[in-house]
């Protein structure tokens, strides 16, 4: 067991299926996919901090195992509170080396809602 895994929190990674309405149209559904264990951290670096006093909203760093297959414009849902946060980075350019025991990916992510 690493470290990291004493700040990782049960999420789910939330699927957008589109049925028809009946009328030519689609309906949007969001699903819950299986719950999976993500550290999410309040990112307080300078940079989110700018960011965020420009109107972003609160910026997090998601650091997960590579096996989940997370990657950019994911919607995940915080279980605990129900908080939604979209992936706006790309996991694949900050992972851990293949030779290192423990693998590893990190993103950045914003709280935000799960669009109509």
């Amino acid at each position: 067991m690493s470290v990291i895994d004493n700040f990782k929190t049960d999420c789910t990674v939330m699927t957008l299926t589109m049925f028809p309405d009946g009328e030519g149209g689609y309906t949007p559904t969001w699903t819950a996919g299986p719950v999976i264990k993500i550290a999410l951290v309040l990112d307080n670096s300078t940079e989110a901090k700018i960011a965020m006093k420009n109107g972003v909203t609160s910026i997090y760093k998601l650091t997960f195992d590579k096996s989940l297959g997370i990657k950019y414009n994911d919607y995940i849902k915080r279980i605990s509170d129900g908080q939604i946060f979209r992936v706006t980075s790309i996991p694949d350019e900050k992972q851990t080396p293949a030779r290192m025991a423990v693998q590893f990916m990190r993103a950045s992510a914003e709280r935000t809602v799960l669009p109509k």
